[in-house]
């Protein structure tokens, strides 16, 4: 996120780190006619028997659910009564034509779904999450349907959103099945250049916090920096519980929908020097491997899968291994080879312990892939695939030159991220690609578990020293962090709906979640906490598991229920972070950020005076800024905040009233007036200044974020000593 059953931040564990680098001063989810919103996509049509036909030729085999399951699911996950019971799971059959020149995609998809609830079902409801608010906020649509057939009838399917309901002609009884076949075309999401740096990701973090903003989603839906990412790219059955069709949407944070295991044959066309990553496994076609204008069609396969995700580039280099039976591949961009070689170690080991620890890996493959990540997304999990934020694999830091950001590297902060979020996303496919959860209603239920996992990983690889530092920067800060900035202590047994934004979300869920489940591994020692975490996973691969699931289970484990019962209410529905997990030590998480490196003299002076400071008092300068109080009482306004990021565009190099004779970046250290050698308070407040700055470049999305870090610093500056 550090999910995706949908779009799901991973690693907001990382967008707090990310902060804190930021506030220490850091460079580093209307009705209308579907068949009428678009025409059919060029060429393809689709058979009354729910197969799609024109878009493509016979291929070489016929896959049917059994064998789809056989070829792409670890065969110690396959028992007689799962393989029954999946066999039944919906089928998805897709061809699509992916266009890298016009960033278009055409197909057609041909859905075989059984009806496996106690009562008769009306409607269908599907996904369609590249028409979401948070990719598209003034309602542009990328994703369009037509031609919607049940059977052979023609029906009005009803796009709401980023919802479509399509009517069915006759109720479908408990037990039947119906064949549902439509066409779509597709648009992807263009991100910026660089979008996913990691200096714009942090200054990102203060822009939500400042304006409570965030568009773009998390770039598991787009192309940008040479990458294709498609996640959630076709419409995609909602999932149907016992309060019926999960089209609710999402609270803006986490993930907008869960989704139950399917079964998939997909069928791409796509540039033959495009190297692709998928979930499932690619298998042998006929279908033509050369059209003979330089594209080639493949075919792959995933069973038991909630979802299928594509990634492709012409600049992908592939690392691969095996582990316990287990083909692993890493994709990195070439420029990014060493990298992609480093994550690929990480996934080994984590693979290696998760396997021992919980149970088998649940497919034959797994798959992580480099991705413009954005919105603070240090890695998004999928099934038998995860992405790594492409800020992790760039062979320099932004700005590199420059001592600050020079002083996280050779600190190991960075490269301990890295590894936390693969062991993280890793863990889902625990905690989420095998066992669902809803993530919507209790996102703590594989967020916080995954997080629990990642330190597992650490303690197993590194020893219990390093995975207790992990536990500080990974875990305790970002919920330390988020009560630095104003948000509420809440229980963590909430949904996504719930929480008051990025920071409060990151804090409690990825943070007090993991710990609760530190404190039940403590309770019940370890072969209680392992052993229910291993029968956890085998009665619940491929099924949805509740809250009482996991939580009731912890509790009967304990040879005392009624003290695990108490544990469990404390962590999770009660308030009691603070005192169970403590204020922030600035002292201890300094050095650990920075290490020992060389600092200019004015930046080790901010850092003592930090370290010279509680966190309360912290707390309070930030609150003065962030509430609306505090910028009252500060003589502060959007409007004069606006004014102060203008002016310091201009003075940047940016299109301001002052500009700046040498350019964005030449000011780092320097006071506006073009002062070399400013003195005092002031030459702290520019040196951060311009590390930011130099960092981003000449941004103006984030010229609001940065001024907001100064006015941040000039508060502390203004303070008095103790």
């Amino acid at each position: 996120m550090i999910g995706i059953s949908a779009p799901r931040l991973d690693a907001s564990v990382l967008a707090s780190s990310m902060l804190a680098g930021a506030l220490f001063g850091l460079g580093c989810s209307k009705g209308e006619d579907a068949s009428a919103s678009s025409a059919a996509p060029g060429g393809s049509t689709v058979a009354a028997s729910g197969v799609a036909s024109s878009t493509s030729p016979a291929t070489a085999r016929e896959w049917d659910a059994s064998a789809i399951l056989k070829e792409s699911v670890a065969p110690a996950m396959l028992t007689a009564d799962r393989l029954d019971r999946l066999t039944k799971a919906p089928l998805y059959r897709i061809d699509v034509d992916l266009d890298l020149e016009l960033f278009t995609y055409d197909g057609a998809l041909a859905l075989t779904v059984t009806n496996q609830e106690k009562e008769a079902l009306t409607e269908l409801n599907f996904l369609l999450y590249p028409n979401s608010a948070e990719l598209s906020p003034d309602g542009v649509k990328h994703l369009a349907v037509s031609d919607v057939r049940v059977g052979s009838t023609s029906v009005t399917a009803k796009s709401l959103g980023d919802r479509l309901k399509i009517p069915l002609p006759a109720p479908l009884a408990p037990g039947a099945t119906a064949n549902v076949t439509f066409d779509f075309r597709g648009l992807l999401h263009r991100q910026a250049p660089g979008a996913g740096d990691m200096a714009k990701q942090a200054m990102q973090q203060l822009m939500q916090l400042v304006m409570g903003e965030q568009h773009g989603g998390y770039g598991v839906f787009g192309v940008g920096d040479g990458i294709v990412s498609l996640g959630l790219w076709y419409p995609i059955l909602a999932a149907y519980d016992e309060n019926g069709w999960d089209v609710e949407p999402g609270g803006g944070v986490g993930d907008v929908s869960y989704f139950d295991a399917s079964n998939y044959v997909v069928t791409l066309t796509v540039a033959k020097d495009v190297a692709v990553a998928t979930t499932g496994v690619e298998v042998p076609t006929d279908a033509g491997t050369s059209l003979g204008d330089a594209r080639r069609r493949r075919q792959f396969v995933a069973g038991a899968a909630r979802e299928f995700t594509l990634m492709a580039s012409p600049d992908f280099v592939e690392k691969r291994s095996v582990v316990d039976g287990v083909t692993v591949r890493s994709w990195s961009m070439k420029a990014h080879e060493k990298s992609g070689q480093t994550v690929l170690t990480h996934a080994e080991n984590a693979l290696g312990i998760f396997g021992r620890e919980f149970g088998p890996y649940a497919y034959t493959e797994l798959d992580l892939v480099e991705a413009p990540l954005v919105g603070g997304a240090g890695g998004v999990e999928f099934p038998g695939l995860v992405t790594i934020g492409s800020m992790f694999y760039s062979p320099d830091l932004p700005n590199g030159g420059d001592p600050v950001a020079q002083a996280m590297a050779t600190s190991g902060y960075l490269a301990d991220t890295l590894e936390f979020v693969v062991a993280h996303e890793v863990a889902h496919e625990w905690w989420n690609a095998a066992v669902g959860s809803d993530s919507k209603r209790h996102p703590f239920i594989d967020e916080a578990l995954a997080n629990h996992s990642a330190l597992l990983h650490f303690e197993r690889v590194h020893g219990k020293a390093v995975a207790d530092t992990q536990r500080s920067l990974q875990v305790a800060l970002p919920y330390q962090l988020a009560r630095l900035t104003g948000a509420d202590d809440r229980p963590v047994a909430l949904g996504t709906s719930e929480f008051n934004g990025m920071m409060e979300y990151a804090g409690i869920v990825y943070g007090k979640g993991a710990l609760f489940f530190d404190a039940m591994r403590e309770h019940l020692g370890d072969d209680a906490h392992f052993a229910f975490l291993r029968d956890y996973y085998r009665r619940f691969t491929f099924e949805t598991a509740h809250f009482d699931d996991l939580v009731g289970g912890l509790i009967a484990a304990s040879r005392e229920p009624k003290s695990a019962e108490a544990l469990a209410n404390r962590w999770l529905t009660q308030t009691h972070g603070d005192e169970d997990i403590g204020d922030i030590d600035v002292v201890a998480i300094l050095p650990a950020l920075f290490g020992g490196a060389d600092l200019p003299p004015e930046f080790q002076g901010f850092l003592r005076f930090m370290q010279s400071r509680d966190a309360k008092e912290l707390g309070g300068l930030v609150k003065t800024l962030l509430s609306d109080e505090g910028l009252a009482e500060g003589e502060l306004d959007w409007a004069t905040l606006i004014r102060l990021g203008t002016k310091l565009i201009g003075q940047l190099g940016g299109q301001g009233d002052e500009p700046s004779p040498t350019g964005a970046g030449s000011n780092i250290g320097m006071a506006p007036s073009g002062d070399p050698n400013p003195s005092g308070d002031d030459a702290m407040r520019h040196l951060v200044k311009g590390v930011l700055k130099a960092a981003v470049g000449d941004d103006p999305e984030i010229a609001a974020a940065i001024d907001a870090a100064d006015v941040i610093l000039k508060l502390v500056m203004d303070s008095p000593e103790p």
